[in-house]
């Protein structure tokens, strides 16, 4: 009799959790809210990741350009190794300063 009523009183807690999560984002109106938000953060993902390819991607580019002045003996190795230093710096000087600002 008493693992009856301890088996009783779990299933009533598991119903009564059921029942308030499928009850709060209705009453509250935020199911809609949530979908769209999820959904504009998908967005804002997709172009951040294609920003943080291409960053890569001009990164590299320096870095073999930097190689290639290297091995030619070019006038312009200084200024390569100059960009390939303050790009990244740059960088992340934008992404800080674009956290402040969106705050």
């Amino acid at each position: 009799m008493g693992n009856k009523t301890l088996k009783e009183k779990a299933d009533s807690v598991k119903n009564i959790d059921e029942e308030v999560i499928r009850s709060k984002p209705e009453e509250n109106g935020e199911a809609e809210g949530l979908e769209v938000q999820a959904a504009g953060g998908k967005k804002k993902s997709a172009v951040s990741r294609v920003l943080a390819i291409l960053a890569l991607a001009v990164l590299a580019a320096l870095f073999v350009w930097f190689i290639i002045c290297l091995i030619t003996g070019s006038q312009y190795t200084m200024a390569v190794l100059f960009c390939l230093i303050i790009y990244p710096i740059l960088l992340y000087i934008a992404l800080w300063l674009k956290k402040v600002f969106s705050s």
